[in-house]
């Protein structure tokens, strides 16, 4: 789903909500810090920046070291995934498959 600047930091901002405790997911998963939430609003506003805000699939999420993660989707078979730590460090993976 394309999604505008405003519209995906308020998903960012529920992810942070519902996943700043201890234990979020019911398997022990750390909280996301809050520099990790705060990396990744900067991020999110970044990127917008350098799109002229256009509209992007991305979809937001946690990771259970708590870690912020953003999903790109250019289509099914296209995907890339980022985690944003808490010392602005990104991790990625991406899967691409073509015809």
């Amino acid at each position: 789903m394309l999604k505008s600047r405003n519209k995906l930091i308020e998903e960012v901002n529920k992810v942070y909500s519902e996943c700043s405790s201890h234990d979020w997911d019911g398997y022990g998963a750390e909280p996301i810090s809050e520099m990790s939430y705060r990396n990744t609003l900067k991020f999110v506003n970044l990127l917008f920046d350098k799109l002229s805000d256009k509209l992007i699939s991305v979809d937001p999420g946690a990771e259970p070291d708590g870690t912020c993660t953003l999903e790109f989707y250019s289509d099914p078979k296209n995907i890339l995934s980022i985690s944003i730590s808490d010392d602005s460090k990104l991790d990625y993976a991406g899967f691409s498959k073509g015809e």
